[in-house]
Order: C-alpha cells, then structure tokens, then sequence
C-alpha cells in the first residue's frame, strides 16, 4: 500500500511539472508573438519615403505629395535636418533620387 501510494506521488509530481512546463512555454510564445507585433507596427509607422532635388549647390527633400521636409547644403546637412525635424523617422530616398544623385 505505502509502495502504491509513493508511485502515485512521484506520478502526481511528474504530471503537474510537465503540465507547468507547458503551460510557461505557451506564456513565453504569446509574449513573443505580442512584442514582435508591436515592433512590427512601430517600424512601419516611422518609415517615409523622400525625394530629394539638387539645385545648384543644395540639397532639398520632399515627401508624400511634394510636401517640403527639410534642406541643406550636402546631403549630411540635410540629413540633420530632417533627424531634427523628425527625430523618430527613417527615410528611404526614392529610388529615381538614388539614381539622380549616385546615391545606393
């Protein structure tokens, strides 16, 4: 009887550990899944697509709908401005802007 009752422990024990590891496993997973998405949403949400002019000696960028963003002497003058116009943005140049200015 102590025998049966020992291999009922040790079985009892055994079962709730697996059933614990699944369960922190299925937890861990969801997390996952919750911060990729919240990444994902976030790297979308700050990605502009710019042109960018030269004229004569300066730099200038526009936007969606030729809209105005920033200027600059060299293309690092302009990327100053426009990270201080808009500090949480990447901008991806227009591929026709990449090939106007040699730009890969």
């Amino acid at each position: 009887m102590t025998l049966d009752l020992i291999i009922l422990f040790v079985v009892a024990v055994l079962v709730a550990y697996r059933a614990g590891w699944i369960a922190r496993e299925i937890h861990t997973l969801k997390l996952i899944d919750r911060v990729l998405e919240e990444a994902e949403a976030e790297v979308e949400a700050d990605v502009m697509e710019i042109t960018i002019e030269r004229v004569n000696d300066s730099f200038f960028a526009y936007g969606a709908d030729d809209l105005f963003l920033g200027q600059g002497k060299t293309l690092v003058d302009l990327g100053v401005a426009l990270r201080k116009r808009f500090p949480n943005t990447t901008f991806s140049i227009s591929n026709k802007s990449k090939s106007e200015l040699d730009v890969s």
